[in-house]
């Protein structure tokens, strides 16, 4: 009955129409080079549960803008599950979000490409 209660929309051209619409964002990959999923789901005010690996372990800080669990262990999946439904029970999702959205801010493409282009031309100032 998973299909009742889980939604797979494969491709999308226009992701925050369905982020709009959700409360919270899980990335569940072992391996995210850079949590660019992650960061879409915090700019849209949505706190993450994300496995402790990876980029994502740098981008969810645990019970500040989201849940970290196990990877592999789908017992602290659960348990991060239902910390997050705790927030909301308890009316401090709030909290959560805008946390979420402050640390998306630090990760803004504008802000990553100005660092990159800030690096580069002290790389070539030194040739």
């Amino acid at each position: 009955d998973l299909y009742d209660y889980v939604r797979l929309h494969g491709y999308c051209n226009d992701v925050n129409s369905l982020l709009r619409d959700m409360n919270v964002g899980i990335v569940a990959s072992d391996f995210e080079a850079f949590g660019r999923t992650t960061v879409e789901f915090m700019g849209t005010y949505m706190p993450v549960i994300s496995v402790n690996t990876g980029a994502t372990k740098e981008l969810v800080v645990d019970n500040y803008n989201g849940f970290l669990f196990q990877s592999g262990n789908e017992k602290s999946l659960a348990h991060a599950m239902e910390r997050t439904i705790n927030i909301f029970n308890e009316n401090a999702e709030d909290k959560f979000c805008c946390n979420a959205r402050k640390i998306a801010e630090e990760y803004s493409l504008d802000k990553h490409l100005a660092q990159v282009y800030a690096l580069y031309k002290t790389l070539l100032a030194n040739e």
